[in-house]
């Protein structure tokens, strides 16, 4: 054996191996291939660290061969992520045998081991990491140098142009200092202008990183100033007809293997949603022919039909038919198109962006918002000719002051793009998808944005984009990886072909005027619901697709959204809506308390990040900050209404004080405060600018900077800057802009404004708030010994037999109710069969997928459509063993990692897949899950 793992074939297919899965085009790949040879490798590392075989010289062939050169290649491979942790290890040990090796060749010369006097031995792990570090700190202290001598060139040639500005300055400073010195006002807080870069220390540097040398050098992907797409390769190989393709609009359409589910994995608060579900999409990535893929989903359906014996439920019409993707056996149930990049579409002027024009060829934010306004009132009036929607006829009724040419500029009015014939069949087949998975969610309902019975429905197309990015970037960040790290394949691909296949929907997909109407109403017109109820990037996403579109006649032109300026003004306004949100609902007794627990506990800094920001701003902002606070913020406004009421209780038992005389409790507002509520509103606005940056990077196709962290959080200023935003939040609170009118538009809902009344005096219903920043979806806990578990059920009776002990308790890991499964007694109707009540929670509580404990028995179970499976419980033994039925008897202890793992399936919306994979891999008896 230890000559077979020394010999040079064996040497050789290892490399070969390894080589066929870093190639994307190779045919033969195979993970498991991979696995083997790693479990090998894994092997002769081993033999050889033990020295058994003294003749083994496993690794001088390996260096020949370049083994851990493969390796840590495989290791950086997006499409080997599920072995990324068994690469990892072996690397390890690859270096432990050549820390190990090094001073046996280092002790002199002898036979095969003797080296010339030119070659070094070879570096330990050690020493490679701190050559890597002194490495890595010697560019960074090149760089920055770099980056000071460039910014004060430019410093340089600003002064030189702007000399009698800073000679004014100048002079103006000097006029301060002779006046009072206490007053701090704008002008005394230039004292230190942003042009001292010469008085920035190093250690300063370092300390703010170099991104915020270079942030206004960083590209961004909304806005004037929007950088330039680069183009790149778009062509691919079909999986089954093996035939290189491209994309492009005369060629034949190309797919991707997708599968649609409902979910409810991110909507954590249920009040709120009030029984809805999302739809979300996971893709492979895989690319094939739309004819080639129609002859293999026609040769799978016949297959299934003529299966002698089947164990699922019998589906109807309106069901989604499951299958396999050809190449990695990925369960799907519907096709994705895959387009190639929107800006590619835009003639003239590509690749790239329109002609660079100053900003004052475009309309500016109040003529946007003023547009929106009118077109909002157009659609809400009778219905008549719908001449009266378009452009010409909205700016004309709007008074906006601009010409045709900077409307059209604005929004990059284009000829429709003619695409394939196919591909309005390839949309409709996905929409239509859709359609079947939420009808057999909830089949008597009607879904949101239209009838469910209706031949196409956009809004819910839109939806699903918003709820897939929504779920990634949950995911993303329970995983801890920024926006700058690597996406596998499978994510990638998803969102980048959904959101494209979205924009492309929605310049030929039927309008929908009521739907249009009432979103813009709701947005522009405050006549629906108020912010606070408000989930920004939803709207976000329904507002870019569904609504220029209705401004156009019909197969002449349309506005197919790839970053123009009007839908940078969209993602502003919902930016703003956001912000005033969190202003609204920021607590700063509650963020004082949390501060100082954290400061007690040695997590928090012990000054405001923002306090220095907030005391240089002018005075005029910061009243405008604390004059907003105190009108709007609801949890300020009934702490004053509680007070009020109370002093006015003290006034009237009070007989020195005359009766007519009234007080007036003032909210107190101080710089601290502010800096406070800046460092919130920055945090609540996390999810929606990762969501966004998501979004806009799938839409425009411009990359994430190269300032993006790629192992911190990302950062806010470095968000804003990638979207076009002023991340100087005191901008947004100056009344001299349009920002402030939006907002305080936004904040001057009547729903707002009742708020404060109806929570603090406790009359009518208030309005059930949706948090910026929603809570992670999480698991119920469990008790650490699996014996407490089995004795907090053990009171539990069945609910249609009050007498008698539940026989199998089954606890649901979502919301933790404990049920009676796989029982007679208690099956309800679910539709016109009557099914399990473990069946009927996962349909109301998980839309359609439900994860079980099985408490007497200590197995897990995933429920789908109509199947399930069997996994390994989070309870294992002193050995590391699970005991399912309780059949040894050994103490069982919670396992955090064996729950998190099951925790990390439901997170991604991988129950289906693992239930699919579980039932084909194995033999599985046949039982029926739906009366579990």
């Amino acid at each position: 054996m230890a000559n077979i793992l020394q010999c040079n074939v064996f040497l050789s297919i290892c490399t070969l191996t390894m080589d066929r899965a870093l190639d994307i085009r190779s045919r033969s790949f195979s993970e498991s291939h991979v696995q083997k040879i790693l479990h090998l490798l894994g092997f002769a590392i081993q033999e050889e660290l033990s020295e058994h075989y003294p003749f083994l010289s496993f690794y001088e062939r390996a260096q020949q061969f370049g083994i851990l050169d493969k390796l840590d290649e495989l290791a950086r491979c997006p499409r080997l992520e599920a072995h990324r942790d068994f690469v990892l290890w072996t690397i390890k040990r690859y270096k432990d045998m050549q820390a190990k090796q090094a001073p046996a060749a280092a002790a002199g010369p002898s036979g095969s081991q003797k080296k010339t006097a030119g070659e070094e031995p070879p570096l330990t792990s050690e020493e490679q990491a701190r050559q890597e570090k002194e490495t890595r700190a010697k560019l960074a202290a090149e760089r920055r140098a770099k980056i000071m001598a460039q910014m004060q060139s430019a410093q340089k040639s600003f002064m030189k142009s702007n000399a009698e500005m800073f000679a004014n300055s100048d002079l103006e400073q000097d006029s301060i200092s002779t006046g009072a010195s206490s007053s701090r006002g704008a002008a005394s807080s230039m004292g230190s202008t942003a042009m001292d870069w010469e008085d920035i220390s190093d250690e300063s540097l370092e300390d703010q990183g170099a991104a915020a040398l270079v942030i206004k050098q960083n590209p961004a992907c909304l806005g004037p100033n929007r950088a330039h797409y680069q183009s790149q390769e778009n062509s691919f190989k079909c999986i089954l007809c093996f035939e290189n393709c491209s994309i492009n609009q005369d060629g034949p359409p190309l797919v991707s293997s997708a599968f649609v589910q409902t979910s409810r994995v991110i909507l954590t608060t249920p009040s709120h949603y009030k029984g809805k579900c999302g739809m979300h999409v996971s893709c492979c990535g895989h690319v094939m022919h739309y004819k080639c893929w129609q002859e293999y989903y026609s040769n799978e359906e016949s297959k299934e039909q003529r299966r002698l014996h089947r164990n699922r439920l019998a589906l109807s019409q309106g069901h989604n038919v499951e299958f396999h993707c050809p190449y990695c056996r990925a369960l799907s149930n519907t096709v994705l198109p895959v387009s190639e990049p929107l800006v590619g579409l835009i003639p003239g002027g590509l690749p790239g962006v329109p002609p660079a024009v100053s900003s004052e060829s475009y309309l500016p934010l109040d003529c946007f918002v003023e547009i929106m306004r009118t077109l909002a009132g157009e659609l809400s009036a009778p219905a008549g000719d719908n001449t009266m929607w378009q452009y010409p006829s909205v700016l004309r009724r709007s008074n906006v002051i601009g010409d045709l040419a900077q409307f059209e500029r604005s929004v990059q009015l284009i000829a429709k793009p003619q695409l394939h014939a196919t591909c309005m069949e390839v949309m409709t087949s996905f929409n239509k998808a859709l359609q079947n998975a939420m009808i057999s969610q909830q089949p008597n309902a009607v879904t949101e944005g239209g009838v469910g019975g209706e031949a196409e429905n956009p809004y819910l197309v839109f939806d699903t984009c918003s709820y897939t990015l929504e779920s990634l970037e949950i995911y993303m960040y329970t995983m801890r990886k920024p926006l700058k790290v690597e996406m596998p394949m499978r994510h990638q691909t998803c969102t980048t072909n959904l959101v494209r296949a979205c924009a492309l929907y929605s310049s030929w997909a039927p309008q929908r005027p009521e739907l249009a109407s009432k979103l813009l109403d709701t947005i522009f017109n405050q006549k629906g619901t108020s912010v606070l109820e408000w989930d920004c990037f939803r709207m976000l996403v329904q507002l870019s697709f569904g609504v220029l579109n209705l401004m156009v006649r019909e197969n002449e032109h349309t506005f197919l959204p790839s970053g123009s300026m009007f839908d940078f003004y969209m993602m502003q306004t919902m930016f703003l809506a956001n912000v005033t949100k969190a202003v609204i609902c920021f607590d700063v007794e509650k963020q004082l308390d949390s501060r100082r627990a954290k400061e007690e506990a040695g997590k928090a800094p012990t000054e405001l990040s923002q306090l220095a920001y907030v005391e240089q701003l002018p005075s005029k902002i910061q009243e405008n900050m604390v004059a907003f606070y105190r009108r709007y913020n609801v949890p300020a406004r009934m702490r004053q209404l509680v007070q009020q009421k109370e002093s006015e209780e003290k006034h009237n038992q009070s007989q020195s004080q005359s009766q007519n005389q009234e007080q007036t409790v003032v909210i107190p507002c101080e710089l601290q405060h502010l800096a406070l509520m800046l460092e919130y509103v920055q945090c609540q606005m996390r999810a929606f600018l990762r969501c966004a940056c998501l979004f806009y990077r799938c839409l425009t196709d411009v990359e994430f900077p190269d300032t993006f962290p790629t192992e911190q959080p990302d950062r806010f200023d470095l968000m804003c800057q990638y979207l076009g935003l002023d991340a100087d939040m005191g901008v947004y609170f100056d009344m001299e802009t349009v920002y402030a009118t939006v907002m305080h538009n936004f904040a001057s809902h009547p729903h707002i404004l009742r708020q404060a009344e109806q929570c603090s005096l406790r009359y009518g219903d208030p309005v059930e708030v949706l948090p910026c920043l929603r809570p992670l979806p999480e698991l119920k806990p469990l008790f650490e010994d699996y014996s407490d578990l089995i004795n907090s059920v053990s009171d539990i009776f069945c609910p249609n037999n009050e007498r008698e002990e539940m026989k199998t308790p089954t606890m649901c890991l979502i919301c933790g109710k404990v049920l009676c499964g796989q029982s007679y007694c208690c099956q309800p109707e679910l539709g016109k069969m009557s099914v399990g009540p473990c069946t009927h929670h996962a349909h109301s509580c998980g839309a359609e997928v439900g994860i079980f404990l099985r408490i007497r028995d200590c197995q897990v179970v995933y429920l789908g459509r109509g199947k399930g499976c069997y996994v390994q419980p989070p309870y294992l033994d002193e050995y590391g063993e699970t005991d399912q039925g309780l059949r040894r008897g050994n103490p069982l202890r919670l396992s955090q990692y064996a729950y998190r793992r099951i925790f990390m399936q439901w997170l991604g919306h991988k129950l289906h897949e693992e239930i699919a994979r579980l039932n084909d891999n194995a033999n599985v008896a046949v039982r029926q899950w739906h009366h579990m």
